[in-house]
């Protein structure tokens, strides 16, 4: 894992978001990459959500004065260098030969549905500050443009500051292709995790391979990996699973049922992003 994104503003949730990414980076070799996304006219009047995207209430990238852009630019700005600084990160323009850690800046005018899938492709990994239910409408559309068009993983972070190594990883496991592409997705990452567990609850019927042929499969890559099965809510149970057995990350494809039925019905991703306070990993195609 090479390159670690972030979207930087100047908040307290992204400060501990950057701290995580830092961490990581010094664990896993890697540069972080501070993305400021600053809105323009176009994407504020332009940038229209279709029926899947009802939970932002109309949510058109909000529009700024120039003033008041370039001030927040500078702040986010500001707060990216003191924790590269404080991680002993140098500054740099671009990535480098040969690898080590670097923090790069990187500004981008535009709304994130439209930058997402212009920042995802170039990054190995996103690590996104979890917003407050009722919060700005920004950073619920950075959160949901990191899952949904990035076409990476993120690393979704509670808003308190968490010990967080990856080094024991919880796979929530239900044979589906989002699981299977998630696996496939972080394979760097579950290299160098020190333990992995599948965590499966009660029967499923999807078309896909079990835990156990996952485990195989992995075992060929070098990865040893283990399977727990609960009987409780499949929902619910998951994060109080993983916090049992010591994960300290989450595993789990995203929004494998729809953006609309998980929002309307309810759903493991919609759970896991808004009812609780533990660090999970995310993968959607």
């Amino acid at each position: 894992m090479r390159s670690i994104a972030i979207p930087v503003a100047d908040r307290e949730e992204c400060a501990i978001a950057l701290d995580v990414a830092f961490r990581l980076g010094k664990t896993f070799g890697s540069d972080v990459v501070g993305y400021h996304m600053r809105p323009n006219k176009m994407a504020a009047s332009n940038t229209r959500l279709d029926v899947t995207e009802l939970w932002s209430g109309g949510a058109a990238w909000p529009e700024e004065d120039e003033k008041t852009s370039e001030k927040a630019a500078l702040s986010a700005h500001k707060l990216f260098q003191l924790m590269a600084e404080q991680h002993q990160y140098p500054l740099t323009a671009k990535h480098s030969q040969p690898p080590g850690r670097h923090a790069i800046w990187r500004e981008k005018l535009g709304s994130p549905d439209k930058l997402m899938p212009l920042v995802g492709p170039v990054n190995d990994l996103m690590v996104v500050s979890r917003p407050r239910r009722n919060g700005g409408r920004k950073a619920w559309l950075i959160l949901m443009s990191a899952l949904l068009d990035s076409g990476i993983p993120v690393l979704v972070l509670p808003q308190k500051k968490v010990e967080l190594s990856c080094k024991h990883i919880a796979i929530a496991w239900n044979r589906g292709p989002q699981e299977v592409q998630a696996v496939h997705a972080t394979l760097g990452l579950l290299k160098q995790a020190g333990q992995l567990t599948f965590i499966t609850s009660g029967k499923n019927y999807k078309h896909g391979p079990s835990a156990k042929e996952m485990i195989a499969y992995l075992k060929c890559h070098g990865i040893k990996a283990a399977e727990l099965r609960t009987d409780g809510n499949p929902v619910k149970d998951l994060v109080k699973t993983a916090q049992k057995i010591g994960a300290d990350t989450l595993l789990s494809g995203a929004y494998t049922k729809g953006r609309l039925r998980q929002m309307l019905f309810g759903g493991v991703t919609e759970h896991l992003i808004w009812d609780t306070a533990f660090p999970v990993l995310l993968k959607h195609s």
